[in-house]
């Protein structure tokens, strides 16, 4: 079996496709997962904040949900770090080539691996920024609710004022 046909059956022992980003790879995959699973422990948390109407309890779901915010936060910067050192060795490698009509089979493969997982890194922030959208909704109608049962006759440009500036609540004790 000559060198050409080994390289094919084993992509490993080419220079063509480094093993970094195979580990890469499998790291991304395993940390989407990881954010995933993140998703599903802040619905979770923010399905009790919005059944709960104990304020102790409520807050430290708030803050158990902020922590959960910023784990998820670095785990996709993390993500979109080692998915950018992935093109750039994709970037190089293409560039090295000779023949830029003629790239390597694997060198394609590789390719649209990183942009299989640009996708879906594109996605995970899209559905990363709609439950964050959802959360601040959620807060925002709790706050409402609070309102409304400590005072049912509030004015309405004063639930207003309220939730869009919180430190509402502290200026009128001073």
């Amino acid at each position: 079996m000559g060198k050409n046909e080994q390289d094919i059956m084993d992509p490993s022992a080419s220079d063509s496709l480094p093993e970094i980003n195979f580990h890469n790879r499998d790291k991304v995959l395993r940390c989407i997962k990881t954010i995933k699973n993140g998703f599903e422990r802040i619905r979770t948390l923010l399905a009790d904040y919005k059944s709960s109407n104990d304020m102790q309890k409520q807050e430290s779901l708030k803050a158990r949900i902020a922590i959960n915010i910023e784990t998820i936060t670095g785990e996709i910067s993390q993500v979109s770090k080692t998915i950018g050192v992935m093109q750039l060795d994709v970037d190089e490698r293409k560039r090295a080539n000779n023949d830029p009509r003629c790239i390597d089979t694997r060198l394609r493969v590789l390719s649209t691996t990183v942009s299989a997982l640009q996708q879906r890194l594109y996605l995970l922030v899209k559905e990363f920024n709609g439950l964050q959208i959802l959360i601040k909704e959620s807060y925002r109608d709790k706050m409402i609710n609070q309102l409304r049962v400590f005072d049912p006759d509030i004015a309405e440009e004063v639930v207003a004022e309220m939730v869009n500036d919180p430190m509402v609540f502290l200026k009128e004790n001073e």
